[in-house]
């Protein structure tokens, strides 16, 4: 069956079944002004109170005032949420909700610890863990595979995973290897040329970074850290990535000065960072800045490393009163 010869209404239809069958995952059905007009959750509405309770759908609501690319969205349980917006003579007609689901495995300790963090009524807590307990488990990646095909499905336009917008991150082979513990060496040699691929953008300062963006995103789920805080792992996640992203830069030629004065301030903005999306703003929007300093970098390479580091010292310490000897001993 072509979808595309289908009315938008038949391929979502079509589009519900095909996500319900692979993720369990609830959908919804909001009009332009938030109100809700269909789901797939009426036994469950206490999911739809979540969403507008942690501030999602203001955020979303408000998104969509001027964007019509898909969103992903989160709440600081980990939960994450994706949507995708459909325009009729270019005025928001309706929006649709993929979620929630919680980007990784989170323990029951952890939930009871978040239930009690937020004062959640004893009467309704053990119906609070029991309804997050039948919650799905769908990484951020596979979250903005499913935005994209949505937004495939109501207009018809192609986006790459990197397109999608978030709420502001060679050894031997062992003897007697079992089928599934090839696999993983395959997947993790996988996950290697694609970050090397994304790293090698950095250095090259390669304006032509959206491709590689998202091969890697389609493989890589980022730092396997054991943590009972999603937050947590994924913040150590980020972090981990922009120390690479650092000296990948210094690598393309960028002086250690700005490049660790500018990983240092997107370190910050990611320890500051509330919900997974933010996290995932924060990490693209620092991917793009070294990208763009490395590529300027290169476009001045007519001064050596020694005065291309005093110039960014000077630029960098507006308020310090420099000398001779300061700038010399760089």
């Amino acid at each position: 069956m072509d979808l595309l010869k289908l009315s938008v209404e038949e391929r979502l239809s079509a589009f519900y079944a095909m996500i319900e069958s692979a993720y369990g995952l609830p959908y919804w059905v909001y009009n332009a002004d938030g109100t809700l007009l269909d789901t797939s959750e009426q036994e469950r509405m206490a999911l739809e109170a979540i969403f507008k309770a942690s501030g999602c759908m203001r955020y979303m609501l408000e998104y969509a005032k001027n964007n019509a690319i898909p969103l992903v969205l989160s709440a600081d349980l980990g939960l994450l949420w994706c949507a995708g917006f459909e325009y009729q003579d270019k005025k928001l007609h309706r929006i649709y909700v993929f979620g929630p689901a919680f980007h990784t495995n989170v323990s029951y300790a952890a939930l009871s610890q978040k239930a009690y963090d937020k004062k959640i009524q004893l009467s309704w807590r053990t119906t609070f863990l029991n309804l997050m307990e039948s919650l799905p488990i769908i990484s951020e990646n596979n979250m903005t595979r499913i935005a994209v095909m949505l937004h495939r499905i109501l207009t018809d336009e192609t986006l790459l995973i990197s397109d999608v917008s978030y709420q502001q991150m060679k050894q031997d082979k062992p003897v007697n290897l079992t089928e599934d513990e090839e696999s993983v060496i395959v997947d993790r040699y996988q996950t290697y040329m694609a970050e090397r691929e994304l790293l090698g953008a950095v250095r090259e300062g390669n304006m032509n970074y959206s491709a590689a963006i998202s091969r890697a995103q389609s493989i890589s789920t980022g730092v396997p850290v054991a943590s009972e805080d999603p937050m947590q792992q994924a913040q150590i996640s980020v972090i981990v990535y922009m120390s690479l992203c650092t000296r990948a830069a210094i690598e393309g030629g960028l002086t250690p000065e700005k490049a660790y004065t500018t990983g240092d301030y997107y370190i910050q903005l990611a320890h500051a960072c509330k919900n997974i999306s933010e996290l995932a703003s924060v990490a693209g929007e620092m991917y793009r800045e070294f990208i763009h300093l490395v590529h300027e970098n290169k476009k001045n390479s007519s001064l050596s490393p020694a005065i291309q580091s005093c110039c960014d010292y000077i630029q960098m310490h507006p308020e310090t009163d420099l000398s001779i000897e300061i700038l010399a001993k760089r």
